[in-house]
């Protein structure tokens, strides 16, 4: 990357098993420390026949009955704390500079602006 000729794209899944919103946040930290080039937050689906799909029961995964199929909680997340990785990682307009947005919440970067982020993250 130091050399200009990489360009990273990060993906990063909130409601992983085992994964908590504590740890959630330390992942994001470190993955913005990196300053990739885009960094997207996605959330976890649990597609039929998938191995989250088998596992659903055992990591306590309650997820939509309607595509995307997306995590609403875990054994290690609470919806509630889904809700507040929605509300300070997810979606800010101002890290999408073309306004685009898929059919799930993410984060695009493709010009950092330190100074916009610390702002959104303090709200």
């Amino acid at each position: 990357k130091n050399l200009g000729n990489i360009h990273q794209h990060l993906d990063l899944i909130a409601g992983l098993p085992y994964e908590d919103y504590e740890s959630f946040g330390r992942s994001f930290d470190r993955v913005y420390a990196m300053k990739p080039e885009q960094l997207q937050l996605g959330f976890l689906k649990v597609l039929k026949g998938s191995k989250m799909w088998e596992m659903a029961t055992e990591y306590g995964i309650a997820y939509t009955e309607k595509p995307p199929y997306e995590v609403l909680f875990t054994n290690w997340i609470t919806y509630d704390e889904i809700l507040k990785v929605i509300d300070k990682y997810g979606l800010p307009q101002e890290w999408n500079d073309d306004g685009a947005h898929g059919p799930e919440r993410y984060i695009e970067v493709h010009v950092w602006s330190d100074e916009t982020i610390r702002r959104y993250l303090k709200r």
